[in-house]
Order: C-alpha cells, then sequence, then structure tokens
C-alpha cells in the first residue's frame, strides 16, 4: 500500500494535489478510511478538469477503491475500479501488491464488461444477418468465440443458418443470392464440404447464365435492337462485374467502336449538311449507349459538331 501513496506524493509534485494525497496518505494509514476518501475525491475531482496526467488519475481511482473496501463498500470500490478501467482498459492489478478481495472485485468488472460487449457484438452480427450482410459476420465471430465464452456454441448455429439460407434460394434459382451465403459459411467453416459443393455448383450455373446474357446482347447488338442488348448488357453487370470482367470489357469496347464509327459518320454527315443523315445517326447514337458513361470521351467531341449542325445556314 505505502508504495501506491508515495508514487502519487511524487507524481503529483508540488501541484496542490500533492497536500491533499499526502494527508488522505496519513489518514489511510491510520485506518480513517472517510476522511481519506473525501480528500481523495476532492483530488480526482480536480485531476478530471487537467488534461492528461492519465498515472495519476488511474492511482487515485485505486487508492479509493482500496479505501472503499477498507469500509466494506464494495459498490463503490466496483465503480472506482470501472472508472480505472475507464480510463485505462489494460490497467494491470499487481497480485503481490493488490489484496485478493480487490483483485477479484477487478476480475467481476472484467466479466462484466466483457459480456457487456459480448451482447453488443452478438446483437451487431445478428443485424447483420437479418441485412443479408454474410461477408461481415466473419470477423466478429471470430471475436466471439475467442472472447465470449457463453457464445462458443454461436458460431455453429450461424454457419448452419447462413447454410440452410443458401440452399433455399438454389431451391428458388436465385443463385446470386445464393452465393454470398455460401461464402460467409465457408469463412466461417473452411472445411463445411456440402457449402464447398454448392458453392462450385452456384458458381458454374452463374457463370452459364452469364454466357447465356452475354450471347443475348452479342445477337440484339448485332441486329442493332439496342433496347433488348442494354437489358442483356444491365443484367450480367448485375451478376457480379467482378468476376465477369471481361464480358464487361468486350461488350463495352464494341460499344465504343461502333459509336466511333458513328460519330465519324455524323460529322461528315454534317460537313454534307445530309439533314436526314445526320438526324438519323443522332438517334441511332441516342439509342445505343445502356451507361452514358460508356461514350465519354468520345461523344464530348461530338457535341459541338452537333450544335453546328442544327443550323444548316
Amino acid at each position: 500500500m505505502p508504495v501506491y501513496f508515495l508514487a502519487l506524493f511524487l507524481l503529483a509534485q508540488s501541484d496542490e494535489i500533492a497536500p491533499l494525497l499526502a494527508q488522505a496518505e496519513t489518514l489511510f494509514f491510520q485506518a480513517k478510511f472517510n476522511e481519506s476518501i473525501q480528500l481523495l475525491q476532492r483530488a480526482d475531482v480536480m485531476l478530471q478538469k487537467q488534461t492528461g496526467r492519465l498515472e495519476d488519475k488511474t492511482r487515485i481511482k485505486l487508492q479509493l477503491a482500496l479505501a472503499h473496501v477498507g469500509i466494506n463498500r464494495n459498490d463503490l470500490a466496483k465503480a472506482d475500479l470501472r472508472g480505472l478501467f475507464d480510463l485505462k482498459d489494460d490497467y494491470v492489478l499487481d497480485p503481490q501488491i493488490i489484496s485478493p478481495k480487490v483483485i477479484a472485485l477487478a476480475d467481476e468488472i472484467k466479466g462484466e464488461q466483457n459480456s457487456d460487449e459480448c451482447h453488443a457484438v452478438r446483437t451487431d452480427t445478428i443485424k447483420k444477418l437479418e441485412g443479408g450482410r454474410f461477408a461481415d459476420v466473419a470477423k466478429p465471430m471470430e471475436w466471439i468465440k475467442a472472447n465470449c465464452k457463453d457464445l462458443s456454441s454461436m458460431e455453429s448455429s450461424v454457419v448452419e443458418l447462413i447454410y440452410k439460407e443458401g440452399v433455399e434460394r438454389v431451391k428458388h434459382g436465385q443463385f446470386s443470392e445464393a452465393l454470398p451465403r455460401f461464402e460467409a459459411v465457408l469463412n466461417l467453416a473452411p472445411s463445411h464440404q456440402l457449402a464447398t459443393q454448392y458453392l462450385d455448383l452456384v458458381r458454374v450455373r452463374l457463370q452459364l447464365d452469364a454466357d447465356r446474357l452475354f450471347f443475348d446482347w452479342q445477337k440484339n447488338f448485332e441486329a442493332r435492337q439496342f433496347d433488348s442488348a442494354a437489358k442483356a448488357y444491365l443484367a450480367l453487370k448485375e451478376f457480379d462485374e467482378g468476376s465477369n470482367l471481361k464480358l464487361i470489357h468486350h461488350i463495352k469496347t464494341a460499344y465504343r467502336n461502333a459509336l466511333s464509327v458513328l460519330v465519324q459518320e455524323f460529322k461528315e454527315a454534317c460537313a454534307r449538311r445530309d439533314t436526314s443523315k445526320f438526324t438519323l445517326i443522332q438517334t441511332e447514337i441516342s439509342q445505343m449507349l445502356p451507361e452514358p458513361s460508356i461514350g465519354e470521351g468520345i461523344l464530348s467531341g461530338n457535341e459541338q459538331s452537333g450544335s453546328n449542325c442544327q443550323d444548316p445556314d
């Protein structure tokens, strides 16, 4: 015990808190705990108004806890220790100096704090599951497994829940929605054989659907059925633009190539003052692109030409 009061006194140095700490030390060792507490509380309030001095603040909280234990007010001692851990959550009590009773109170508080955090993480994880954010549950589940003994069985329940939802999506032909569910299952349980098999099945099916959409787009684009081609392109993007990057790139390149040809023909028709031709080309350009961004850099140079051609005289 004397070590802590001495440290408090030395750290406080010559400021206005030092006399309070010195007097509190004397009162504590005289077993005048109530009087010591009053002085420590005054010092605590004074330190709260100051920035920094974390070591002083934590030591005073500890001394308050010790003094409250001295008057058998464990409830107040626990409040002091909570304040201590709020200031420094990794604070370690030395069992060679601190009594087992105070150590036990500190362990109890740590357990309560951990339980509260476990409950919060569990609640947040369930919200993510309900919102379909399956990719976001792996890390919190790892934390729960490592820190929440009472929730250690939660992982298997979560895995089974996500797996069953994935299977239901497959039964209803909702392969895009099934994919992230099986991926989440394997993030949590890499050895889940059925999820692995379903994931392979879903990926094959999605690729077949993507290829079908690509061929639909190609057929309609070549037939200049631009509305149908645009629908096929946008549906393909919804699958997963990342996994179908080559197909998406091929389509965008085809659009840009065709657009470049039309822009050149438009300029030539404009130069000839061929009103019907450049009007027809303008209409085709407006109908062709499923997304304006595809024409960036090509159409910008054509805007001025288009405004000039509106006034042939």
